[in-house]
């Protein structure tokens, strides 16, 4: 496995991680940013599904430096739920 499948992987795992103790923790405050996705379940096997499909891609195809932006961008929501939960924990 590709050194850039294991960074997506690990990003899609903690934007999971982050967004279902962000629904939990703080019940009422976040909500997940896709409303068809509105039921943790939901949210947790279209994950599955993405990361498997874009892991496939990821191997198959990302032989040029250009696809590393894929496993950055993952990590990306991590940093905003991260952010939101201290913000929120810090102002209220």
């Amino acid at each position: 496995m590709r050194t850039m499948t294991k960074v997506f992987i690990a990003g899609q795992v903690m934007d999971g991680v982050t967004t279902l103790i962000g629904l939990n923790c703080f019940d009422g405050v976040f909500a997940e940013g896709n409303p068809i996705f509105n039921t943790p379940e939901k949210m947790i096997i279209a994950k599955v599904i993405a990361v498997v499909f874009i892991s496939l891609m990821l191997e198959r195809f990302g032989k040029d430096k250009m696809f590393w932006i894929v496993p950055i961008l993952a990590w990306f929501p991590v940093v905003w739920n991260t952010s939101m939960m201290i913000t929120y924990a810090i102002l209220f």
